[in-house]
């Protein structure tokens, strides 16, 4: 799959780096609900091949712990290779969202010593994703038109792509700009 887009002469890049008046630029996301160790394995892969991703972490994961010694160093190891990683924010659980975002980026920031500057919200519907393209407490999310609607934007939600596979696109066979949630 990767393999495709290089070949496709596609450049992997992370958000705050596209560029809008390029061409052939992927967005890749990984949303991390279930494992760190698979996202461990998943980063290493994109690494050896040149990729670079962007890695978002649940602080309120039933399937996994940021406090656990062993997690953590799965999150620390994805950001030594060079992968960007930031919080996936889960909004629902908050009664106000930007006192739960604030302590939320306290704790990730505690945690990894790195300052997030993107989110991308966990299971945001349609209606919400639109009341929130905006930068909340100045910080970018990834559901924003530029990075969301302006681009081709493409998810393998539940294993399944959701759009059609990227690959057989329109915007893939022209060299477009796209996200893809993996």
């Amino acid at each position: 799959f990767l393999r495709s887009f290089i070949d496709q002469g596609y450049r992997f890049t992370f958000f705050d780096q596209l560029d809008p008046d390029r061409s052939n630029q992927v967005l890749m996301r990984h949303d991390i609900d279930f494992s760190t160790g698979a996202a461990l394995e998943m980063a290493e892969t994109e690494a050896v091949m040149g990729v670079r991703s962007t890695y978002f972490f649940l602080l309120g994961s039933r399937m996994y712990n940021l406090l656990d010694p062993e997690e953590n160093k799965h999150v620390a190891a994805i950001k030594a290779m060079g992968h960007e990683i930031s919080l996936h924010f889960d909004a629902a659980v908050h009664p106000d969202v930007e006192v739960g975002l604030r302590r939320e980026l306290d704790v990730f920031k505690a945690l990894f010593q790195k300052d997030v500057r993107l989110i991308s919200f966990h299971r945001p519907n349609m209606a919400w994703i639109a009341r929130h393209d905006r930068e909340i407490l100045g910080i970018e999310n990834t559901y924003q038109t530029k990075y969301f609607r302006s681009i081709k934007y493409m998810s393998d939600s539940t294993g399944a792509w959701r759009f059609g596979h990227p690959c057989d696109s329109e915007e893939f066979k022209a060299g477009k700009n796209m996200q893809l949630l993996i």
